[in-house]
């Protein structure tokens, strides 16, 4: 396809250079050269038309915008919960980890939460037995005076029991809550995705695969800016900056335009690249696989005609004969392409001639 599309461009640069300097005697030539008594066996109507060569190639979602996300701890790793091009929405979970048990951490942790309990029930229970005692006694107690004071210090120790207890209970509540946490980083530890986009990476990690922090990245390919990339089976020399294309995907067709191309643009650091983009109305479609065709050559009226109707004269000069008046007259054209089956005429020819064959 390449080497066809070259030959078509080359021939149109000499064909533009020709067109520009047609020798005076093949000007001349063109005037009259006329065999009275032929008979033409075959003739053809020429018809003018313009003429678009296009290009095609296929395209791949390209994302200029990634974010990585990073696991900061050190754990072990689970389980991935994604694949590389799924998509995900921001808070999916994308990996599963678990910690280590710090056995002496846990031991640490469980006896300082028994001594809390022990030593609020040791507290409580000599502080009631404080209390029983008062009570007992203020029952002997006949005096008045002595009576009323016996009961505010019964009410004060039943009231400084109350404090104990409660701020007893916030220690004891304080050392379960720590074990709780370090239980609870036992269970799966996870990694969540900040945005909407598609995985366009993961690490490769087996279930008990020892992950140092910071090593476990992700990288999330943002789906808010999202460009088609050209393909290198594409042939990058027939497309231009701004260059309109027509993109089929999913059964849709859609309009874009080539908007980096070669060093057009300082896009994404690749030189040898091209990317397109959607036009506005399309802004929002999205995309797994597309490809595309566009005009890279647009020419005005042009001819194609039969090949076996070009004749070269001695200095290898293009003519056909054209059928006027009744007999056949020499015309010198210029040929921009030909091929086995047809040739396209640029100049030399008009609408509604009649080729003859000799």
């Amino acid at each position: 396809m390449w080497q066809n599309n070259r030959k078509i461009l080359i021939c149109a640069v000499l064909a533009i250079s020709l067109l520009l300097t047609v020798p005076s005697v093949q000007a001349q030539e063109d005037i009259l050269d006329k065999i009275p008594d032929a008979a033409p066996p075959a003739t053809h109507e020429v018809t003018m038309s313009p003429l678009s060569i296009k290009g095609s190639s296929t395209l791949e979602v390209y994302y200029p915008n990634s974010q990585a996300v990073i696991y900061d701890n050190s754990a072990v790793f689970e389980k991935a919960l994604v694949s590389v091009g799924d998509e995900v929405k921001a808070g999916d979970v994308l990996a599963q980890f678990t910690k280590e048990k710090d056995e002496v951490k846990f031991a640490r942790l469980e006896l300082a939460l028994d001594k809390a309990k022990q030593a609020m029930s040791e507290g409580v229970r000599q502080r009631q037995e404080y209390i029983d005692r008062l009570r007992s006694d203020l029952e002997l107690v006949s005096d008045p005076y002595e009576k009323e004071l016996a009961e505010l210090t019964l009410e004060y120790y039943e009231t400084e029991l109350e404090q104990y207890r409660y701020h007893q209970q916030k220690n004891v509540d304080h050392h379960r809550t720590a074990l709780e946490e370090a239980n609870a980083e036992l269970e799966y530890l996870e990694l969540i995705a900040p945005v909407d986009g598609y995985v366009g990476a993961l690490p490769k990690c087996s279930q008990g695969d020892y992950v140092p922090s910071g090593s476990y990245i992700v990288t999330i390919q943002q789906r808010d800016v999202a460009l088609l990339a050209v393909t290198r089976r594409g042939s990058f020399s027939t497309m231009r900056y701004n260059l309109p294309v027509t993109i089929t995907a999913q059964g849709q067709q859609l309009t874009g335009r080539i908007i980096y191309a070669g060093d057009a643009i300082p896009l994404a650091g690749d030189s040898d690249a091209v990317f397109v983009a959607l036009d506005p109305e399309f802004s929002d479609v999205q995309l797994r696989k597309a490809s595309m065709t566009y005009d890279y050559m647009s020419l005005g009226n042009i001819a194609i005609i039969p090949r076996r109707f070009l004749k070269k004269d001695p200095n290898g000069n293009t003519f056909v004969y054209l059928s006027v008046d009744g007999k056949s007259q020499r015309r010198y054209v210029q040929c921009l392409y030909d091929d086995s089956e047809n040739a396209m005429i640029p100049m030399g020819l008009s609408e509604g001639d009649i080729l003859s064959m000799y």
